[in-house]
């Protein structure tokens, strides 16, 4: 996984980020094997880390999600 985090600057700074990667699938029997299947996401979080985004994986695309930190 990569990526990279951009401040706006704005009155309320907002956080651009923007990570890529890839993971494994396993392929269901009665075939055999894995593939690697892509995913990429893109929310828009303040200092605290909450906010909205959007990520995709494999061929499924999901937006306008939720973005909550849950880091204690």
């Amino acid at each position: 996984m990569s990526g990279t985090v951009h401040h706006t600057g704005f009155a309320t700074d907002t956080l651009l980020v923007a990570l890529s990667g890839q993971y494994a699938v396993s392929v269901p029997p009665p075939a055999i094997g894995t593939y690697l299947a892509h995913f990429m996401a893109a929310p828009a979080v303040d200092q605290s880390w909450n906010g909205t985004g959007s990520y995709s994986y494999d061929r499924h695309q999901m937006s306008r999600c939720k973005v909550t930190n849950t880091a204690k």
